[in-house]
């Protein structure tokens, strides 16, 4: 697996981008981080090619960051490009 930082303001656009592109959804949870956070996770799957995204909020620390098979790696990398 390999994995990518994500600016927290592009993972709306992303999982918009993702249905368009073919990429269905196989997981998807939520809840709390900690005491004083929340976050989520949603795991997608096209063909045999995985990714997953993990977003969380910490009070004021919001990070991003997919981890994903490696032969997902080049498609992902384009997708990011075209939400910028």
């Amino acid at each position: 697996m390999t994995h990518l930082d994500l600016d927290p303001k592009l993972a709306d656009s992303l999982q918009k981008a993702m249905a368009n592109q073919g990429w269905q959804v196989v997981k998807k949870e939520a809840g709390q981080v900690h005491i004083l956070g929340w976050g989520y996770t949603i795991k997608w799957q096209k063909d045999t090619l995985t990714v997953i995204l993990h977003y969380q909020e910490l009070q004021t620390k919001i990070d991003a960051r997919l981890e994903l098979s490696s032969g997902a790696l080049a498609e992902i990398q384009t997708l990011i490009k075209t939400i910028l």
